[in-house]
């Protein structure tokens, strides 16, 4: 048999390490992003934070790596915004965030599924407690519910692919495993380490799990690193007495008949990589030369990662302002439909990316403060043409439920026509399902309310 030698070209999709950190980063609101930098300070010595920014006459050592110089990172500091403006009337501000599960089931709501699995999954999130973790069995939820054990488990299946990531686990190996299957570069070392050596984890005995599984030592270390970093209680964000209030990340100001994004960054660290070590490199062992620059690698992507999310944050909504600029001069009922690619390929980014930096954001405006997912609305065709926000027709529908004869309540087609009088064309089972979604009832249980109300008998108007 002779051996031969077959050149084949694959393509493969390869995150780098700044890459991974810059998403991270950018899935975060600010406040998780300031303990994410205080962790940094913490666990890696080549960051320094400033309060006033490192001399001129300081540089830090060129970048062996960097084959060009990145004016946006000269001097390797976050920058700060020096841009000056009122501070937030917190009257503005959003009421009580919401609920776990008033979270989960909003995505539940929004996921086209069939009706014995939405109820299965309504009754999961029922029980899911405060720390994000399942508290009943799939058996007792399908005998309470009257379906089948399958039933509940496609629909915990779903419930746990919801955000928070590692939501609806019934223990702390699988809500771990979920978050780490959820990363698109899962690491299998990491997920092996968490099915079947956990208590080797938890003691530290990194030698030894390098030993069982086979693995270089450095490959643990990064393992027990990625591990190290999971929420072991997803859900504790949600609804907490102590939850942190929200702070706009981006404020939208008018100035000189433009609108101006400012980043609302003034309170947060000024960072540099230290020059630690920089006088000592010739007493170093080869070992240390490599830990020295790994380390000050680490350091380098961490404020190259914090600016990238700067950056991309800005220029999403600077696009999402020139959108929805009848939004900002005329108000709330003014908003546009808008989906996520269209922002995507308005600033040549994925949809992924535009997604994370909307995440858990809120903008100040000059109507208020709204969360940055508030702007992408779908939307439905007008009686005039073009579209129009969900948001907007669903406002038309509630405002026309509000003003209605309280002894004769609209049908759905009767609020088909109203609606289509005002411009917005819908179908019966469209009006019924935003009714639905506004926590209305059907015109005979609105009829029934009014009749209990008043003590008298008045007539059923069937949908």
């Amino acid at each position: 048999m002779t051996p031969t030698l077959n050149l084949v070209i694959r393509p493969e999709l390869r995150l780098s390490a700044l890459q991974i950190l810059t998403v991270r980063l950018l899935a975060q609101p600010l406040s998780q992003l300031e303990d994410e930098i205080d962790d940094a300070l913490e666990e890696n010595e080549f960051l320094e934070r400033l309060d006033t920014p490192a001399p001129a006459s300081a540089p830090e050592e060129p970048r062996p790596d960097s084959p060009a110089d990145d004016q946006s990172l000269r001097g390797e500091r976050t920058p700060v915004s020096t841009e000056d403006h009122e501070p937030f009337p917190f009257e503005n501000l959003p009421g009580a965030a919401p609920t776990l599960a008033e979270h989960l089931l909003e995505q539940l709501r929004l996921i086209a599924c069939d009706a014995e699995v939405r109820a299965a999954g309504e009754a999961i999130i029922c029980n899911v407690d405060d720390n994000g973790y399942l508290r009943a069995e799939l058996a007792e939820i399908a005998t309470a519910i009257g379906t089948s054990p399958p039933t509940v488990a496609r629909a915990l299946t779903l419930v746990q692919s919801f955000d928070p990531t590692g939501v609806a686990a019934r223990d702390l190996r699988e809500c771990l495993v979920l978050q780490l299957r959820a990363d698109p570069t899962a690491d299998p070392l990491a997920i092996q380490i968490v099915l079947h050596h956990c208590e080797a984890l938890g003691r530290r005995r990194y030698e030894h799990l390098a030993r069982v599984l086979q693995a270089p030592l450095p490959r643990v270390l990064a393992a027990a690193e990625r591990i190290r970093r999971l929420d072991p209680k997803p859900g504790r964000a949600f609804g907490a007495a102590d939850a942190r209030p929200v702070v706009p990340e981006v404020t939208v100001e008018k100035v000189n008949g433009e609108y101006v994004v400012i980043l609302n960054d003034n309170g947060m660290p000024v960072l540099r990589v230290s020059r630690a070590y920089r006088g000592l490199r010739a007493q170093l062992s080869v070992e240390e030369r490599q830990f020295v620059a790994q380390r000050r690698q680490a350091a380098r992507w961490f404020v190259e990662a914090i600016e990238r999310r700067r950056q991309t944050i800005r220029r999403v909504v600077e696009s999402v302002v020139r959108v929805q600029r009848d939004f900002f001069e005329l108000g709330p009922a003014h908003l546009r439909p808008l989906a996520l690619r269209e922002i995507a390929e308005e600033i040549a980014m994925h949809e992924s990316t535009v997604s994370r930096a909307i995440s858990s954001k809120y903008v100040y405006t000059p109507h208020g403060v709204f969360a940055l997912k508030h702007f992408f609305q779908p939307g439905v065709t007008a009686a005039a043409g073009g579209q129009v926000a969900t948001l907007t027709v669903k406002a038309c529908l509630r405002a026309l439920i509000a003003g209605e004869d309280g002894g004769r309540p609209l049908t759905d087609l009767a609020l088909v026509e109203a609606m289509r009088e005002r411009g917005y064309v819908l179908a019966r089972r469209t009006v019924a399902k935003y009714r639905g979604e506004l926590a209305i009832p059907p015109c005979h249980r609105r009829a029934d309310r009014r009749s209990a109300l008043l003590g008298v008998d008045i007539p059923i108007s069937l949908n």
